[in-house]
């Protein structure tokens, strides 16, 4: 997660897995470039929602498929204030192995 293309202060991300209900619903709180995952509500308003089957979300740590893609192919669904959802390919994480190629 890159914080720094989100607003000062508190944001939470609940990240909704359509397809397991045994995964079902995650919020992440960012908060000056720190991130709590909490796996149950901690009471707090969210500011962005992400919903998408879990092979969707795989497929956008992995690199496979970029947030823009995902979202105009209907995988991701994004829902929020216009400036997070606007910006949420430079705040979203992707594995770190993304860009190392094979030896």
């Amino acid at each position: 997660m890159n914080s720094k293309f989100l607003p000062d202060g508190e944001t939470v991300i609940l990240v909704q897995i359509t397809d397991r209900e045994d995964l079902g619903s995650w919020w992440m709180i960012v908060n000056e470039g720190v991130v709590d995952l909490c796996p149950k509500d901690p009471g707090h308003d969210v500011d962005v929602y992400i919903t998408a089957a879990l092979c969707d979300l795989i497929a956008l740590w992995m690199g496979d498929i970029g947030i823009q893609e995902a979202m105009e192919a209907r995988a991701i669904f994004v829902d929020g204030p216009k400036y997070l959802v606007n910006t949420v390919q430079d705040w979203t994480a992707r594995s770190p192995m993304v860009d190392v190629l094979p030896a």
